[in-house]
């Protein structure tokens, strides 16, 4: 179970058209695990998560953590397989494909916001 939203930044530029939020508690576990690549308008937006890890992922991602508002606190580019990632400041985490960060210019203390996707 997903809930299908974008990712904008504070001046309302679409980073991510197609981001997937977990809403079950498999959906979380399972993760980004069993995907062979993601495409670089891809994101996954895990609420009340501190810290995610890539043990039995294939590929490395980038992984921003945010606080409660959305503002970035930190950014782990790339996180290759087999690592955690965790941030106590953090609320939420965004896994994209790895580089991805660093081509959007993504930075600590940027805002970020979630969004319904158009139907």
């Amino acid at each position: 179970m997903y809930s299908a939203i974008q990712i904008v930044d504070a001046d309302g530029r679409l980073l991510f058209a197609r981001c997937h939020q977990p809403k079950s508690f498999w959906a979380r576990a399972r993760g980004l695990l069993g995907r062979r690549a993601l495409r670089a308008d891809e994101a996954w937006w895990f609420t009340d998560c501190r810290g995610v890890h890539s043990v039995g992922l294939s590929l490395p991602i980038d992984v921003v953590h945010l606080d409660a508002h959305g503002r970035i606190v930190a950014l782990c580019t790339p996180l290759h397989p087999a690592r955690i990632s965790w941030q106590p400041r953090g609320c939420h985490v965004v896994e994209m494909a790895a580089g991805r960060a660093r081509a959007l210019g993504l930075q600590a203390g940027q805002l970020l916001a979630r969004r319904p996707c158009a139907p």
